[in-house]
C-alpha cells in the first residue's frame, strides 16, 4: 500500500507516535473504509529488502479471499 492510498495528511494526529491512528477515509480495492486504525512507523529497515510504503492487515483484507504472487509481486482478492 503505497501513500497515495492512505495519505498523511488523511491519518489523524495523536500526541503518541507509538499510539495506533486513525485514518479518516481510505479507497482500497474499490471500497471506501472510513475510521480504520492503524499504526504509523518507521519502515527504513523494511524498505532495504522490498519497495513498501506501508502494510495492511486484517481491516481491509477480512473481506476477500487473498492470493500472494510473491514472484511478480502482485496481490490478488476475490470475495
Amino acid at each position: 500500500m503505497d501513500q497515495a492510498a492512505a495519505p498523511m495528511e488523511a491519518i489523524g494526529s495523536s500526541a503518541d507516535k507509538e499510539a495506533p491512528q486513525n485514518i479518516k477515509s481510505l479507497h482500497f480495492a474499490g471500497k471506501e473504509y472510513n475510521n480504520i486504525t492503524g499504526i504509523v512507523t518507521d519502515l527504513s529497515s523494511l524498505r532495504n529488502m522490498l519497495h513498501v510504503d506501508g502494510i495492511i492487515g486484517y481491516q481491509l483484507l477480512k473481506d476477500y479471499v487473498c492470493c500472494f504472487d510473491y514472484k511478480d509481486e502482485l496481490l490478488y482478492l476475490a470475495q
